[in-house]
């Protein structure tokens, strides 16, 4: 965390929040992300705007409404104090299912029997050119029954990693949520201002609508909807 905090960039403005919202705002009509724009740069009036990137790229433009950087810090700010109302229930409640949720054992034993399955294939695809070159066999039929061996081994090697995919990703999961409770145990207030660190630690995204509803998506999963007037449901 220390690292990321430390890898911002800073802008021509010595802002450092380009870094600190990109990939973290996104539209809740086209689903894009929401990117930095400055207006009146040369003015006194120059500010950091963030808006849907694909807003004015389609025929029909995206009628979310853009944010001021302090609105999107204001939006974290109450929607963790509200996460924090419940904090014992949500650390309870997460760590309750944590494994249950995110348990990898099936996972792996569906790879360990397609692996088996792969080693039986390939040896049979062995044992078939062994056959034919010490057997001269109808090279249309070893050919066929050749290519079959061949796709069957594909089919399982894909099956193996589109499993192994998934379980990296519960494993991400799991680690990231393991990383939202302990923040969330280690940390005993409400916030005040903005926090740069339990941002980066505890926000997944946050999806604005069209009425500039946002929606905090948490790390463990929980959403929080802040109305544009600043009140939560």
């Amino acid at each position: 965390m220390q690292n990321e905090l430390k890898a911002r960039q800073i802008d021509s403005s010595g802002s450092s929040t380009i870094y600190t919202f990109s990939s973290k705002v996104v539209c809740g009509d086209c689903g894009s992300y929401f990117g930095s724009k400055l207006w009146h740069s040369n003015s006194k009036y120059r500010r950091r705007i963030w808006q849907c990137n694909a807003k004015y790229k389609k025929s029909k433009k995206c009628k979310t409404p853009h944010l001021q950087e302090d609105q999107i810090k204001d939006i974290f700010i109450k929607a963790f104090n509200k996460l924090m109302l419940d904090k014992s229930g949500v650390v309870s409640e997460c760590g309750a299912i944590l494994y249950e949720l995110y348990d990898t054992s099936e996972i792996d034993l569906k790879i360990s029997k397609l692996l088996n399955e792969k080693d039986s294939v390939e040896n049979d695809a062995k044992k078939l050119v062994m056959k034919n070159a010490n057997t001269l066999l109808d090279q249309g039929v070893y050919n066929d029954e050749y290519n079959k061996f061949v796709a069957k081994f594909e089919k399982i090697k894909q099956k193996i990693l589109e499993l192994e995919k998934q379980k990296a990703s519960q494993i991400t999961n799991r680690c990231q949520t393991e990383r939202f409770l302990k923040k969330i145990a280690q940390t005993d207030k409400f916030l005040d201002e903005f926090d740069e660190e339990l941002w980066f630690s505890l926000v997944k995204n946050i999806e604005i609508g069209q009425d500039g509803t946002a929606i905090v998506v948490f790390k463990n999963g929980a959403e929080i909807e802040i109305e544009k007037d600043g009140e939560s449901e």
